[in-house]
């Protein structure tokens, strides 16, 4: 389609329109999942005609086309995956980054440059939650993070447990296996692995 030379069992040369009947407006034919190479021009987030993206737009039924939310490989770091939601509800073309995957496989909410496998950056707090037993029913759902390493030979976790208590665990079973507290980066407080406490 739109091109005499096709590569593929399907080949579309241009953007491709997915409409939904109930939400066409036929004063502006952008209604839909649009899937394409560059956004309009004077649009965020970008501005470049040479990546490929997918871009998922609404319209109101009184004329006005909102751009819900986009999936773009960025045009400034080829091989990264971007994804852009509305920042406000009113606004019709404006998108805000909220996630990228880099090329490497980082992943970053709230930065363009992650750092680490997983990056979360904020101007303001920044609250990681971990939540077990949302209906309240299972009192062994139970919240964990856990850490491992070396084959998943060595782990350790902090959770709460079914009796509610809060915990702290190295299962390292290792005469070795201290938990070491530190304080302005020096050591403050040991407990050996066999319970006693040095500090």
């Amino acid at each position: 389609i739109g091109t005499e030379n096709p590569q593929q069992p399907l080949s579309v040369l241009g953007n491709i329109y997915q409409f939904h009947s109930d939400s066409y407006n036929s004063s502006d034919k952008t209604i839909g999942t649009i899937f394409g190479t560059g956004y309009e021009t004077g649009t965020t987030p970008a501005q470049s005609a040479n990546h490929p993206y997918i871009d998922m737009r609404r319209w109101t039924g009184t004329g006005t086309v909102h751009r819900c939310g986009a999936i773009d490989v960025s045009p400034n770091n080829y091989g990264d995956m971007v994804f852009y939601v509305d920042e406000q509800p009113t606004n019709q073309r404006a998108l805000t980054e909220r996630m990228r995957i880099t090329k490497d496989g980082k992943v970053g909410i709230g930065t363009e440059n992650p750092a680490e496998m997983l990056h979360l950056r904020s101007a303001g707090d920044t609250m990681l939650i971990i939540e077990a037993d949302s209906d309240n029913v299972t009192e062994t759902d139970n919240p964990t993070l856990e850490f491992r390493q070396d084959g998943a030979q060595v782990n350790a976790s902090i959770g709460i447990d079914s009796n509610n208590d809060m915990y702290i665990k190295h299962q390292h079973d290792n005469a070795s296996s201290d938990m070491i507290f530190y304080t302005r980066g020096q050591e403050t407080v040991k407990i050996k692995a066999a319970g006693s406490i040095e500090g």
